[in-house]
């Protein structure tokens, strides 16, 4: 869990767990937060259920709307997986 986080550390997922619950786990975001969230898939795809059973083609690469994510709609909150990097992006300079 990196970027504009309270607490930026290495998170040991035992269980499931979506995308907003690690935020949170982090502390949540700072001020410098910006509109967007990143998912960097780390694993290859068998290793996490096959990508939590159901899911579309598997990406390397997400992009989700932060907003959406805290609000917890499904289509932005995602299933982490083991090795997935979450990168909470900066706010544009103004």
């Amino acid at each position: 869990m990196y970027g504009a986080v309270r607490s930026p550390s290495r998170i040991e997922l035992r269980r499931r767990a979506r995308l907003a619950e690690l935020i949170a786990l982090a502390g949540g975001v700072t001020k410098q937060a910006g509109k967007t969230v990143n998912v960097v898939h780390t694993e290859a795809e068998s290793n996490c259920s096959k990508r939590i059973a159901g899911s579309q083609k598997s990406k390397v690469f997400e992009e989700f709307k932060l907003a959406e994510t805290l609000a917890g709609d499904q289509n932005a909150n995602p299933y982490i997986c083991a090795g997935d990097v979450v990168i909470v992006m900066d706010a544009d300079p103004v």
